[in-house]
């Protein structure tokens, strides 16, 4: 992995594979399909302290694929705050953008999942709901492509959807 960054995981997750990704190139697992897993992939302050005012991110997504009614999902968050550490954090970490990808529905949820949420500081900006069989890749990766641009515009696509441009 380059420098600067980092694999968390407690309960068996957390880790890198050699195979097993996109055409057998290797994966990053957070977690597997088994219960108790938590991990977390953290990209540290790569310019030396200097403000970040946007970001693109491009990556390939295994979810869900677990019991009948996994309780799988992930965030990806942007912030100079972020909790280091084995996951816990699907529901968003630090004050900046978080974008969480929810399968299952824990009872209390608002807006109730299965669903994607763009949250900033904590609060939420938007919110899609999604059919959980359209938003779990089963044995199938799914890309995801996300951009902030630097006057604060979000544009995310999940697989072959456009969801915010």
């Amino acid at each position: 992995m380059p420098a600067n960054t980092a694999v968390y995981g407690s309960g068996g997750g957390g880790y890198v594979a050699p195979n097993g990704g996109v055409g057998d190139s290797g994966s990053m697992h957070l977690t597997d399909a088994a219960n108790g897993q938590q991990g977390a992939f953290v990209i540290s302050n790569l310019y030396n302290g200097a403000q970040v005012s946007a970001i693109a991110a491009s990556f390939d997504v295994l979810m869900g694929g677990g019991s009948g009614n996994p309780a799988d999902g992930f965030s990806f968050n942007f912030a100079n705050n972020l909790t280091a550490g084995g996951g816990g954090n699907q529901e968003g970490n630090g004050t900046g953008p978080s974008v969480k990808f929810c399968i299952h529905d824990n009872g209390n949820e608002t807006p109730p999942a299965p669903s994607i949420d763009i949250r900033y500081k904590g609060s939420l900006v938007a919110s899609t709901q999604i059919p959980k069989p359209q938003l779990e890749t089963g044995s199938n990766y799914r890309t995801v492509l996300l951009r902030v641009d630097q006057d604060g515009k979000l544009y995310l696509a999940y697989g072959e959807r456009v969801l915010y441009n």
